[in-house]
């Protein structure tokens, strides 16, 4: 049971970074000043700025197939509906449409 766990590991190694991904290393003697504080504003609110699309209506973006029929949100990307084609609903009121 352990070569089903190492085995995977020896066959594929990780590739090795080519670079250097971190800071300085210990040998480097190079002075960076320090960084400025940033400027703070009286403008700043609690709340983001109002974006155009937010005045917006969310439109239903569908999507189908044979077997489904998809609908999306513009706003957010959200599932707001499925339907299952292939399938008829056995309820009173929806009765022979798709479920």
């Amino acid at each position: 049971m352990l070569i089903v766990a190492v085995l995977p590991s020896v066959l594929f190694p990780p590739k090795k970074p080519v670079g250097r991904t971190g800071g300085p290393a210990a040998g480097d003697s190079v002075a960076t000043p320090p960084a400025a504080a940033p400027a703070v504003t009286e403008s700043l609110t609690a709340r983001p700025p109002a974006r155009p699309s937010a005045a917006l209506a969310a439109e239903t973006v569908w999507v189908t197939s044979p077997l489904y029929r998809l609908g999306f949100t513009t706003r957010g990307g959200a599932l707001v509906r499925a339907e299952l084609l292939g399938y008829r609903s056995f309820a009173k009121p929806d009765s022979g449409r798709p479920v």
